[in-house]
């Protein structure tokens, strides 16, 4: 290759580089390895990546408020490393990357077999969401290798965005109610955080604490993690109408009513799935204060912001109910029923997995409706 060729080549690399930074930003690169063979067992790289695309996809599904990492399997990158990669020059596409500021966090997965046993090595680096970090992963009885790596591979993603990851294992595990591993997620992230008085990423993690604390039942305990959200966190809006289900919960009505009062009011959002659920919060807490027309007027406005959601036409059925009218009651039920197949909620938000409480010394129950089941084909 003569000097103006590679001139040339840097320059449209640097240019590319450039461009995929801002097209095709890869937050965090995935890789793995494998040994090909494990006693009885071919495992190639291409099987490991298709198992790490699918724990990644799982995760990555689990909706939420929160911005999600951008994922990448492989270090295949975009233009400029197509043209770097053309003329045999991906290292100085990497060098180039790292000149200008460009360090993408990584994980790197690697199978292999020690002393007559499966292990997977997960180990991390990166300047911007991933501290550097190995972990050893060890095959345990019974377990096939396809269950290792997927069980490698979301230690690798609780590694590149533990929030999203616990969101993730609180909503695998709301049937059986086996949160261990995501409070131990929970409790890890926590502590690797600097204590502020002022943490939104603290405040996130609160608030699951006072989700997972309403699975037990323990109303005070989820009412005391959600106000200790919301003094980490004010602007955070799940923690405020968490707090407010917590409040209805224990049968704090006029408090519950102001909040969603304030929160409509100042909401810096247009998000039709929170402004629908705050409407429906303060209707539940208008049917608490026995306000039956200001909870219909309530019920009213979240339709006309969301008119897919199953709780606000469901909450609705019961304050028509309550004024009397079962005709209009059993079209409204009929509505979300209708509804229920639609997107519901976040999953950081408690209204997604129980009931609004608006009687006095109600039980934490489960919602009837959920988002709908994330279906995947292996």
């Amino acid at each position: 290759m003569d000097v103006t060729t590679l001139a040339m080549v840097v320059m449209l690399a640097m240019t590319a580089v450039g461009f995929d930074a801002i097209w095709h930003p890869p937050e965090v690169i995935l890789e793995a390895s494998a040994p090909g063979k494990l006693e009885k067992t071919t495992v190639d790289e291409g099987m490991i990546n298709g198992i790490l695309k699918s724990e990644v996809d799982r995760i990555s599904s689990t909706p939420t408020l929160m911005a999600k990492p951008k994922v990448q399997l492989g270090r295949g990158g975009g233009l400029g490393m197509a043209i770097a990669s053309a003329v045999n020059m991906q290292s100085i596409a990497y060098a180039l990357q790292s000149q200008t500021g460009y360090q993408p966090d990584q994980i790197k997965i690697a199978l292999f077999s020690e002393d007559g046993t499966v292990k997977v090595l997960v180990t991390g680096s990166g300047g911007q969401r991933v501290r550097s970090f190995e972990q050893l992963v060890e095959q345990q009885k019974g377990e096939t290798v396809v269950a290792l790596l997927h069980r490698a591979a979301l230690i690798g993603m609780s590694r590149i965005d533990p929030y999203l990851t616990a969101l993730d294992l609180m909503q695998r595990h709301a049937a059986d109610k086996d949160f261990s591993d995501a409070e131990t997620l929970i409790n890890f992230a926590k502590s690797q955080i600097p204590p502020t008085p002022a943490s939104l990423e603290r405040s996130l993690y609160e608030n699951l604490q006072g989700i997972l604390a309403l699975f037990r039942g323990n109303q005070e305990d989820a009412h005391t993690w959600f106000r200790l959200a919301t003094k980490s966190s004010p602007d955070n809006a799940a923690a405020v109408l968490n707090l407010t289900f917590a409040d209805l919960q224990l049968g704090h009505y006029e408090e519950a009513s102001d909040r969603m009062e304030h929160l409509t009011r100042t909401l810096k959002t247009s998000d039709k799935i929170l402004v629908s659920t705050a409407y429906v919060t303060w209707g539940a807490a208008k049917l608490g204060l026995r306000d039956v027309a200001g909870a219909d007027k309530m019920l009213g406005k979240a339709i006309a912001a969301n008119p897919s959601s199953s709780i606000a036409w469901e909450l609705w059925s019961e304050v028509k109910q309550q004024k009397g009218d079962r005709t209009e009651a059993e079209q409204l039920h009929q509505q979300a029923l209708d509804a229920a197949g639609s997107f519901e909620n976040y999953a950081e938000i408690a209204t997604l997995y129980f009931q609004l409480a608006w009687q006095d010394n109600q039980p934490v129950v489960r919602s009837k409706f959920v988002n709908p089941a994330k279906v995947s084909l292996h």
